[in-house]
């Protein structure tokens, strides 16, 4: 199964697969500069390897590569509510509408 090997200032690898998604986030600026190794499973499980404040000069590789087992064990893993989904989607849209009226 096709997958991630992220290597992180070459010392820490993480091998993650999921029978659905896998994606890695990064973000820098306000305050908020982090990493996450996320995916949702084929259950609607949402999953997350690994989580970590990104610091200047950090490097990050990330490869897509052939991965037998899943070797980076689970931080969590949790079901997605869709109905709460739901809510926050039409609460957002009445924001933005009201915003876009302004």
């Amino acid at each position: 199964m096709l997958g991630f090997r992220i290597v992180i200032n070459g010392e820490e690898e993480i091998s993650v697969i999921s029978d659905n998604l896998v994606h890695v986030m990064m973000n820098i600026g306000h305050g908020y500069d982090i990493m996450c190794i996320d995916g949702i499973d084929s259950k609607s499980y949402h999953l997350r390897w690994h989580k970590r404040k990104l610091k200047l000069g950090d490097k990050i590789k990330i490869r897509v590569t052939k991965v037998d087992e899943e070797i980076y064990p689970l931080l969590e893993r949790y079901p997605i509510d869709r109905a709460e989904l739901i809510e926050r989607y039409y609460t957002l849209k009445k924001e933005l509408e009201g915003k876009s009226e302004r």
